[in-house]
């Protein structure tokens, strides 16, 4: 049997064997189309795709099942092209959209995700000192209406 590969943060990647792979990207737009895990978000709520999809470390990455489920119908070209300068990584915006998503659509429910978006503002601050209750979300919201 064949190792099977984890998503990583890094450009590194360690397999279930301990062996490190180095990728271009660890992640890809394709990625969720075969995964079995995320076939089975197929009938979930878009607040149950997104806690789901977030990634251990707190932040969430670019998949169109994502970006669908926050009813985002841009390929990843024309989102990087939204992207404020500042942002150099495409994680910390995804993690950006994510969270103005959960406090625009599910505001009256925090107590299910507001654990997991703590870990997201803690993400961001550490790898990419974004102070997320500082930031202008205005522009994000536009992304999403």
């Amino acid at each position: 049997e064949l190792p099977k590969i984890e998503k990583c943060l890094s450009q590194e990647c360690e397999d279930s064997m301990g062996d490190i792979y180095e990728f271009e990207e660890c992640s890809s737009d394709d990625e969720d189309e075969g995964n079995f895990f995320d076939n089975s978000l197929n009938n979930k709520s878009p607040l149950e795709i997104v806690v789901y999809k977030q990634q251990f470390q707190g932040y969430w990455e670019f998949s169109s099942q994502l970006l669908s489920a926050m009813n985002i119908n841009l390929p990843q070209s024309k989102l990087l092209k939204l992207k404020p300068e500042n942002i150099n990584d495409i994680n910390a915006f995804i993690t950006i959209i994510c969270l103005v998503f959960l406090q625009s659509n599910y505001n009256d429910q925090q107590d299910e995700w507001k654990l997991l978006a703590n870990k997201a503002k803690k993400w961001l601050k550490r790898n990419h000192q974004i102070n997320f209750n500082k930031y202008d979300i205005d522009p994000i919201k536009n992304i999403l209406s």
